[in-house]
């Protein structure tokens, strides 16, 4: 009985815990919604003329900001243009105002807190899937991404959707899984060219070295996933004479 007792008051304390670190996060995330005092710069401006570009000026854009801003040491090389269509969602709402960029920021911020549950859950169980959204929910780097407006924020929220999948077809080995690993891998251009490539190249050698794929259908969908993920790209590139690869 007394072990039994122990248990409980046990499993209590790391609810407790748990639940205080979620509520931590939520709030460190929400101080800029709630004072409506954010950051609004260079980087913040420029894609805020672009989704008015699009919203208000009907152009349709295949790519979206220059890395670097222009100045990396890369020319005509752009991350995807997904980010742009995710602002004018708010923009619209908001009638141009960027206060709603930031809730959409925090509510992408809240949503990767809960995916992170919900696949710590699935993969390994309720606790670890409990730790996984209580380190997400006090992490720095996570709670920043929420804080801002910025195109490399909604990242971590498919980079997990891509771990997710990574993690259905190692245990499964079914092909579905494989085409969606490699889409959301891909799909991370939209927000940060830097993160995609070195993701989706990982996922390639994870496949090759690791699990040592044979059967050639497979491959097929790997690269399917990464071509449709990069298809605005590939697009803007044949419509503008390889502009992308000369710049590299």
């Amino acid at each position: 009985y007394n072990m039994f007792y122990k248990t409980k008051i046990l499993k209590i304390i790391v609810y407790i815990v748990f639940f205080a670190a979620l509520t931590s996060g939520v709030i460190l995330r929400s101080v800029e919604v709630i004072n409506g005092n954010f950051l609004f710069g260079f980087d913040q401006g420029r894609d805020y003329l672009a989704v008015q570009n699009i919203v208000l000026g009907h152009k349709l854009t295949l790519i979206g900001s220059e890395i670097g801003a222009g100045v990396a040491g890369f020319r005509g090389i752009f991350h995807g243009p997904f980010y742009y269509y995710l602002i004018a969602f708010p923009f619209i709402i908001f009638k141009g105002d960027p206060y709603g960029g930031m809730i959409l920021m925090f509510a992408l911020g809240i949503a990767a807190i809960v995916l992170s549950y919900i696949v710590g859950r699935r993969l390994f169980g309720a606790r670890v899937g409990l730790l996984a959204a209580a380190i997400v929910a006090v992490s720095p780097p996570f709670i920043s991404y929420s804080r801002f407006i910025w195109n490399s924020n909604p990242a971590p929220l498919f980079i997990l959707l891509a771990f997710y999948f990574v993690s259905l077809f190692t245990k499964e080995r079914r092909t579905k899984y494989l085409f969606w690993a490699s889409f959301f891998s891909s799909f991370v251009y939209n927000f940060q060219l830097a993160m995609a490539i070195p993701l989706s190249l990982a996922l390639i050698i994870y496949c090759v070295l690791v699990l040592k794929i044979k059967q050639i259908k497979q491959y097929g969908v790997l690269f399917l996933g990464t071509i449709l993920a990069f298809s605005p790209m590939l697009f803007f590139e044949v419509r503008h004479g390889f502009q992308m690869i000369n710049g590299l």
